[in-house]
């Protein structure tokens, strides 16, 4: 798993630029033809809670799909804040995290469904039932793992949102760094502006 920063107020307009970014080449490097599948997914992490996580994915994806219009993949495997929505596959109502609802609907992903893009949530109280053994740590990983082999058949570039800070999740065995060991990720780490600032929090990381 390797890692890439990204200073949220100095580079948002450069994402958000048609140009090609430094994250869109770390993006890009995975696609050696329109007809290839990527090796890892992308993950989207950050250093902090509201920095610019669901932003960056934003721009990432209007980026991409200006050369992937059709096969971009796009999950939440963790998620916290959830919504009710309808899945096609199960018929019937279900939740997911309100990032997921957003980022499909804005981009029009309607070829992916809801099922596999937010595999695991944590509302309240799934930790005290995770800690009195009524959740399995196994068949939680599983269900992100079946999630992104699932999503990954038919797309070429698979996005990975976290959830919170880094170790978001670690508590029930699923922290960010966690699940993109797991699914072999590459990850985009999103830090706070200021160049001193972000450099400091993410040499903490290393």
């Amino acid at each position: 798993m390797s890692f890439i920063s990204v200073s949220y107020s100095y580079h948002l307009s450069i994402l958000l630029n048609e140009k090609m970014t430094r994250v869109m080449v770390q993006a890009r490097r995975y696609f050696v033809s329109r007809t290839s599948k990527i090796s890892s997914p992308i993950y989207v992490a950050a250093t902090h809670q509201h920095v610019g996580k669901t932003t960056t994915c934003l721009s990432l994806i209007s980026g991409l799909k200006k050369r992937f219009p059709t096969s971009i993949g796009y999950l939440k495997p963790v998620g916290q804040q959830h919504v009710p929505v309808y899945s096609n596959s199960l018929g019937r109502e279900i939740q997911v995290d309100k990032d997921v609802l957003l980022i499909r609907e804005h981009f029009k992903l309607h070829h992916l469904d809801y099922r596999y893009m937010s595999p695991v949530l944590i509302p309240k109280g799934y930790t005290k039932d995770y800690i009195d053994g009524k959740i399995s740590h196994d068949m939680q990983l599983q269900a992100i793992v079946d999630a992104v082999q699932n999503i990954s058949k038919d797309n070429e570039v698979i996005l990975c949102e976290g959830t919170g800070h880094c170790a978001v999740g670690s508590i029930v065995g699923a922290s960010n760094a966690k699940v993109a060991s797991l699914i072999g990720a590459d990850m985009v780490l999103v830090a706070n502006g200021g160049l001193g600032k972000c450099y400091t929090v993410v040499s903490s990381y290393n």
